[in-house]
């Protein structure tokens, strides 16, 4: 049953989506709307993230800015806060996963994103205040040395598959992984949810060329995953 945090997040997800869906906003008749759909769950996890101080995104920042010189590409960062929320955050995440997802490229420039993307972030920034934040992610990606390592592979499949920012790239990329198999026994296997973490350790996202357990290395509460896995 959801808890009243779900529920607060579930509710924002409606309201972007709700959104993103009017005819004026532009994405109707150009995207499905399952693509609409996980966008607006996409970027209210962003604010859940910014929320409760998970730090995948200021992960994802840090290190462009680290390979790159500036926290991300493409837009006018003058202003930018990498503390806070942006609405070059918004853009960027618009830009790259409805792209990734309806397989069209899209122009960061184009005036129905940047708008969404100032909707989006004046929606969010008003409701800072109030939304609710959660200590689970501390406990849950917290990484002591000795941790168990069936603990640890139950973290890793989560950074690869369900965390909202990387999640939809590993699994696109596991999804051409299995694809290229061979039609052996062992392969079939590979395909079942139970045991894909078999390919999880090589997969590569779309953002920084990054593998899943080096995200893991990167996420401020995982500064203890064991160098190796790195």
């Amino acid at each position: 049953m959801p808890t009243t945090y779900d529920g607060y997040y579930l509710k924002l997800a409606n309201s972007v989506l709700s959104y993103l869906e009017m005819p004026e906003v532009g994405f109707n008749g150009i995207f499905k709307r399952e693509h609409i759909k996980e966008l607006a769950v996409l970027v209210t996890c962003h604010f859940e993230d910014f929320i409760s101080e998970i730090g995948l995104w200021q992960a994802l920042v840090r290190k462009h800015g680290e390979f790159y010189g500036k926290a991300l590409p493409l837009f006018d960062l003058e202003g930018y806060d990498p503390e806070y929320l942006n609405p070059q955050d918004f853009a960027y995440l618009i830009w790259h996963h409805l792209g990734k997802m309806a397989q069209k490229t899209l122009s960061p420039y184009g005036g129905p994103l940047l708008a969404a993307a100032d909707h989006l972030y004046d929606f969010f920034e008003e409701r800072i205040d109030e939304a609710p934040a959660t200590d689970y992610y501390d406990q849950w990606l917290d990484i002591s040395p000795d941790i168990y390592f069936f603990d640890l592979k139950q973290k890793l499949i989560w950074m690869t598959f369900n965390n909202y920012l990387t999640g939809p790239e590993f699994i696109r990329g596991f999804q051409e992984e299995v694809e290229i198999l061979d039609d052996t026994e062992n392969n079939k296997a590979l395909r079942q949810v139970e045991n894909r973490e078999g390919l999880i350790y090589g997969i590569q996202d779309d953002f920084l060329l990054k593998k899943s357990s080096s995200w893991c290395e990167v996420v401020p509460n995982l500064s203890l995953l064991p160098e190796r896995l790195g």
